[in-house]
């Protein structure tokens, strides 16, 4: 009796610590997005999360089916480069269950219907299925996501549209979130992608830890041309029932003759080995141990491992980043401390990161410990503010070069903002750089005057207050371009081609000659205008990985003719003749030549433009 108390007491104890409510965080990663979330939809996603652990043993089954299929899954989605996150919207399309079909016909593991499972190219016919197919059906879920987030550069909205299309997720798009590494989610998110999150938290800690799943699918796909299942189950030594409930996908339940297609042969773990043996399987090519990847709670995008002041401690804060060792610096650190604390010498430690002898490390910036990535675990970034190549290298751990190879970009070429960079494929050699517009702020209104009379009939117009002017920005280069002032200037409405500088101390040194960076302008285009040196601007700038960065003001010459105070400064927008640039301000081309000493007739983007008052 004794015995039997304790089995039920341990039953009890175990049922109810499963039963407990998972505390949903304030904030959790998905695809590369810190997703901070309000208060209340945290409270909805806790109740959908206890909801899918309410039945024990319904999870737990579940989890084994994903550990089956989760090799072929995360396969798929590594060689179509989306991120693996999306594995768990499996789950909730179907179970995992390969013949499900909605109240709306959509068929198989990821639900698709007849139409758009054929235009991401699986096979609909008398003969096969491939919805129902594993492999082919987890290469077309991860095309149809790409293709949503090309459009949408956001990979919630790519959830989204997965479930309304790309029609319907436009009136759930915000712009600034394009490409955005970080977004705010309330109540207003649409519920797909509420219950996609639920689904993950619920299934992410236990999903792809199991080494030896009770059952493997093996891929075998050597001479299957025409053959039907019950001769492969033959030949293979497969129990034929278990052959077909792992293929549905063969309507017939034979291969078509036109090629060798895959048929999955259930084994159990301990008959794997042996059976892949016989028939010449290479388990190591295919991969199929599970693939673990650790769950937001265990290790995100950067895992913290040790916090501390940056101003006061002597504990070094190891991080990862695409799964790579980095480690923060702090103030007073040093490229040699760093690199002794991460165990490497000085010089591993500048190449890992693209640094100079020169360089100095940046308080609360990332370096890396071990070499960067060919490539980044998400698509694409969008270029903020200021941005260099440098900083968005850091930040993904992807080579300097690499980024430089895959956007076919010039060395120290400067970044607008807005420009969409690929951190995964190259981009086509025809294919249009491509930037995310920047919406230009409306004018303010001025409130209409009110007239008031008084008693002695005589009309008192109250005084209007002054309304703050609007910056305009000029379009001055093609619509996929994008130019912005820097704070210190304004952009005069009537001139096409220069701006006048506000700040007039932004040259304080009258033995310099200043330039202010264009767009996509590179280190030896300015060298070469300036007849200078590239090696010596980037010496009196200290310009080193980080290189050039849109608006930056950089010397470009030094002991030339001094800048009197009697001046006033202009920047030129573009790339001009001094002709035109004369005409524009009114003065002749000869003071033009001899007030800012010019040796050619051109004028460049970012120029800097005397003119005498």
């Amino acid at each position: 009796m004794k015995k039997k108390l304790n089995v039920v007491i341990l039953f009890l104890g175990s049922f109810f610590a499963f039963s407990q409510p998972v505390e949903i965080p304030s904030s959790i990663y998905f695809a590369g997005i810190q997703l901070n979330l309000s208060q209340e939809l945290r409270i909805e996603i806790q109740k959908q999360v206890a909801s899918l652990l309410k039945n024990k043993n319904f999870h737990d089954n579940k989890v084994k089916l994903t550990d089956t299929y989760l090799t072929f899954i995360n396969k798929a989605f590594e060689e179509e480069n989306i991120p693996t996150d999306f594995k768990y919207l499996v789950i909730q399309e179907s179970g995992l269950q390969s013949d499900a079909v909605s109240s709306s016909n959509a068929v198989g593991f990821w639900q698709f219907k007849k139409e758009t499972a054929q235009e991401v190219g699986l096979l609909v016919n008398s003969d096969i299925d491939e919805r129902k197919h594993i492999i082919a059906s987890s290469h077309g879920a991860a095309k149809y996501l790409k293709k949503n987030y090309l459009i949408t550069s956001n990979w919630i909205y790519a959830l989204i549209a997965y479930n309304t299309g790309l029609g319907g997720v436009k009136q759930y798009v915000r712009s600034e979130y394009a490409g955005a590494s970080e977004m705010n989610l309330d109540m207003n998110t649409h519920w797909y992608a509420i219950k996609f999150l639920a689904h993950k938290l619920a299934y992410e800690d236990k999903v792809g830890y199991n080494q030896n799943p009770d059952l493997s699918l093996l891929p075998y796909n050597t001479n299957t041309k025409g053959k039907t299942l019950s001769e492969i189950a033959s030949e293979t030594k497969i129990n034929e029932d278990n052959l077909k409930l792992y293929n549905k996908w063969l309507t017939n339940q034979r291969v078509p003759d036109d090629k060798d297609y895959t048929v999955l042969l259930p084994a159990t773990y301990l008959e794997r080995n042996q059976i892949a043996a016989n028939l010449g399987i290479n388990l190591t090519k295919n991969k199929l141990s599970p693939v673990v990847e650790p769950s937001d709670n265990q290790q995100n995008k950067v895992q913290n491992v040790q916090s501390y002041n940056t101003t006061t401690s002597d504990v070094p804060l190891l991080i990862t980043i695409n799964n790579l060792k980095a480690i923060q610096a702090r103030e007073n650190d040093t490229p040699a401390k760093l690199a002794f604390a991460g165990g490497i010498s000085p010089k591993k430690f500048l190449k890992f990161n693209d640094l100079q002898n020169f360089e100095e490390v940046k308080p609360g910036r990332n370096y890396y410990l071990e070499e960067k990535n060919n490539k980044a675990i998400v698509l694409t970034h969008i270029v903020k503010l200021g941005e260099s190549l440098w900083d968005i290298s850091q930040k993904y751990g992807v080579k300097l070069k690499q980024l430089i190879k895959k956007n076919r970009l010039e060395d120290n070429e400067a970044l607008i903002e807005g420009r969409i960079l690929y951190l995964k494929q190259k981009r086509a050699s025809d294919e249009p750089i491509q930037f995310v517009k920047k919406e230009i702020p409306k004018p303010i209104e001025k409130p209409k005057v009110e007239t008031i009379v008084a008693d002695t009939q005589k009309t008192v117009q109250k005084p209007i207050l002054e309304q703050p002017k609007p910056v305009i920005i000029e379009k001055t280069q093609p619509e996929t371009d994008l130019y912005l002032a820097p704070k210190e200037v304004i952009v005069p409405v009537q001139y096409k081609l220069v701006k006048q500088l506000i700040n007039k101390d932004i040259i304080k040194d009258s033995a310099l000659v200043y330039h202010v960076v264009g767009a996509q302008q590179t280190l030896f285009s300015i060298s070469r205008h300036y007849a200078t040196k590239a090696d010596s601007i980037k010496a009196w700038n200290m310009i080193g990985a980080e290189g050039l960065k849109f608006d930056q003001k950089i010397i470009v010459q030094k002991n030339t003719n001094s800048l009197k105070s009697n001046y006033t400064i202009w920047v030129t927008k573009q790339t001009t003749t001094i002709e035109e640039l004369a005409a524009e301000l009114n003065f002749s081309v000869e003071n033009l030549v001899i007030w800012n000493d010019k040796k050619t007739g051109f004028v460049m983007q970012g120029e800097l433009i005397k003119t005498k008052r």
